[in-house]
């Protein structure tokens, strides 16, 4: 008589891609609300303690993304945040950096006078007045089934 075993098998991919979109959904939310506090409180632009932050974050939020875009689920949103992160920004300001290459780049530079300093700088600067624009590609939108 044969004995029948029942095996589950569960691919380690999709656990992963789990994780992933879970990691992309938080990273998303610290930097929308670290965005939000910087347009009120316009010196955490040259803090040291919230730049090292916003570097690391960003450059988090960045790889998620790149994670996030082989799930269906979140591709759209991930193209459009991983966009955001490393296109130089236009309106309302004109920036010749993206976040991406000046969080890159901070860790070599004087933290008070670094290029992501100056990026921040001026989101705090117009981050009142253009906060939609400005945080258009952070607004999670979940693909519609």
């Amino acid at each position: 008589m044969l004995m029948q075993k029942r095996r589950i098998i569960e691919f380690k991919n999709s656990k992963i891609q789990k994780q992933n979109t879970c990691s992309f959904k938080e990273h998303l939310d610290i930097i929308k609300k670290e965005m939000l506090f910087l347009f009120n409180k316009h010196h955490l632009a040259k803090d040291v303690k919230f730049l090292r932050k916003m570097a690391i974050n960003i450059k988090q939020l960045h790889y998620d993304a790149k994670n996030a875009k082989k799930t269906a689920e979140w591709k759209h949103q991930a193209k459009e945040i991983e966009h955001f992160l490393s296109t130089p920004i236009g309106a309302p300001f004109v920036s010749s950096l993206t976040l991406t290459q000046a969080s890159d780049s901070f860790s070599q530079q004087n933290p008070k006078e670094s290029d992501l300093s100056i990026l921040l700088e001026d989101f705090a600067k117009y981050g009142q007045h253009y906060a939609t624009q400005l945080l258009r590609a952070l607004i999670l939108v979940k693909k519609r089934s």
